[in-house]
């Protein structure tokens, strides 16, 4: 049985007429890696620094291990951060940078050389001790400074984007790395980002936000196959997002299109965006069957995209769709003009309402 070990209550923080956060609420669990997702603006990094103490909020309370801290200092809370610059001391070799923690706290000088070396052997960089800061590689650096905040042995570790300077590969692998640290450790990771990949890869839970507020909470599966609104959708993964308008039965046609799609408006809605995902679309070579919604489309461009061809087709006097064929070779013989059939399954479609 899980324990909650954070709890924001109805959090506002206002800088003049601006709400950077809006009432937000939300529970993190001991040992939970949970995401706050969403663009650049929407409070994630705001609601971060609340958690950290490095804010005074206008309204609302944060509890960490059922204590309140509004009024607790940053240092006086069981969290520590790890920014995206990485913060390390320059002027200090990797060992004195780990170890500035604990000597902070007031650990013995005897026990600081083990938990350092605990803390290296953790982050997988033995022999790297001796070294300064500006003699490492970026990836080389985020794992000091995830060592640095692991070794005060924090209750909540804070991470703002910590993987958005490096290159995309190490980004990539860093990321696996990442999760595999935090369920080895057992620690609660709070983890910022822009970057809807890193969420769905690394996160128990994805918090996505908008405009200082919670949009929709959940698995990464729940976020991206049943998402609440049109900005979730949108925001996260690619998206097909079709407006249509509520016909007398309550069906839906698709805007500017002759072509009625079998989903129904919900009650009081006169109209309704149906989410198709890419991958859920394909091409349809002879007669549509009855268990597909089937649509007649031109090509107006095919993309390359290493293990797959993304295509993008009109429908005619309606929108534009993207897809991912499952036969990439019948899909490399595509050019611009061609007339096609293209279809999806009605389980795969999603009618959202915000």
């Amino acid at each position: 049985m899980t324990q909650e070990l954070i709890r924001l209550e109805s959090v506002v923080k206002r800088y003049g007429a601006m709400a950077a956060l809006d009432g937000v609420s939300l529970s993190i669990q001991q040992g939970e890696f949970i995401a706050l997702l969403g663009p650049s603006g929407c409070g994630k990094t705001t609601l971060l620094r609340a958690i950290a103490g490095f804010i005074e909020l206008t309204a609302g309370e944060v509890w960490i291990d059922g204590k309140v801290m509004n009024d607790v200092p940053p240092n006086k809370r069981p969290v520590n951060t790890v920014f995206q610059n990485y913060a390390l001391f320059p002027h200090l070799t990797v060992t004195e940078n780990i170890a500035f923690g604990p000597r902070r706290h007031g650990v013995s000088k005897r026990e600081i050389p083990a938990l350092v070396a605990e803390a290296l052997a953790m982050v997988g960089m033995e022999g790297f001790g001796e070294r300064f800061p500006g003699e490492m590689s970026g990836g080389q650096q985020q794992r000091i400074a995830l060592a640095r905040a692991i070794v005060n042995k924090p209750r909540v570790l804070l991470l703002d984007e910590p993987l958005g300077a490096l290159d995309l590969k190490l980004r990539k692998h860093m990321q696996i790395e990442l999760k595999r640290l935090q369920e080895k450790l057992g620690i609660t990771f709070v983890y910022v980002t822009h970057d809807q990949e890193e969420a769905l890869v690394m996160a128990d839970r994805i918090a996505v936000m908008t405009k200082g507020r919670i949009a929709q909470l959940g698995s990464g599966e729940e976020i991206y196959n049943r998402p609440s609104t049109r900005f979730v959708a949108d925001f996260v993964g690619e998206a097909n997002l079709l407006d249509c308008v509520a016909l007398s039965d309550r069906r839906l046609h698709l805007k500017d299109a002759d072509l009625v799609l079998p989903y129904t408006a919900p009650p009081g809605a006169d109209t309704a965006t149906v989410l198709i995902r890419p991958e859920s679309i394909d091409l349809i070579e002879g007669t549509p069957t009855s268990d597909v919604v089937a649509v007649e489309a031109t090509i107006r461009e095919t993309v390359f995209v290493g293990g797959a061809i993304r295509v993008y087709a009109s429908v005619a006097a309606g929108p534009e769709l993207v897809f991912l064929p499952r036969h990439m070779e019948k899909a490399g013989r595509l050019s611009p003009g061609d007339g096609v059939t293209i279809g999806w399954r009605p389980d795969d479609g999603r009618v959202l309402t915000e």
